[in-house]
């Protein structure tokens, strides 16, 4: 499995790339010159997947991001931070009344 992490920046994908290896070591996690955070693994493990995807989340909270792309597998992702959806469901359910 290929998890790649789109950053804005090298300071800010350093932080992710501490959390990550943190949770799953330093052999499989490399940081690129452009700031992209690449995962590899070998085999299918959606643990993996949702703990990355937790990371992500987390980061996104420390650098008040709104969101990232994700890919996994070669397939795109945009994970949205936490706080950012928490405003929007607020939103939802305040229209709906």
């Amino acid at each position: 499995m290929e998890i790649r992490v789109v950053t804005r920046d090298i300071a800010s994908a350093r932080l992710l790339v501490v959390d990550l290896v943190g949770r799953f070591g330093g052999e499989c996690i490399s940081l690129q010159a452009e700031g992209e955070v690449q995962l590899r693994l070998r085999g299918e493990n959606n643990g993996v997947l949702v703990h990355t995807l937790k990371a992500v989340e987390r980061w996104l909270e420390q650098t008040q991001a709104a969101s990232a792309e994700v890919f996994v597998d070669g397939r795109a992702y945009t994970v949205e931070s936490p706080d950012r959806e928490q405003t929007r469901h607020a939103l939802r359910e305040a229209v709906a009344r």
